[in-house]
């Protein structure tokens, strides 16, 4: 009987997830893309002398122009 109990008790299907829970809405290759696309932001802030520019990439989008110092 204990056996029984134990078997019904058995996961059907093994599932596998990026982290220790799975969550079952992360996608690799979403997240390859994401991670590229910061990738490329910073490097264009950090290759970029227009002070302005980097003024603006690095504000609140909130903060409105005439009150940044």
């Amino acid at each position: 009987m204990l056996n029984s109990i134990f078997r019904a008790l058995q996961p059907r299907t093994t599932a596998y997830a990026h982290c220790d829970l799975p969550c079952g809405v992360y996608d690799p290759s979403q997240a390859r893309l994401e991670a590229e696309s910061v990738k490329a932001c910073m490097e264009k802030y950090h290759a970029s002398d227009d002070a302005e520019f980097r003024g603006l990439t690095t504000s609140s989008p909130r903060t409105s122009r005439s009150t940044r110092s």
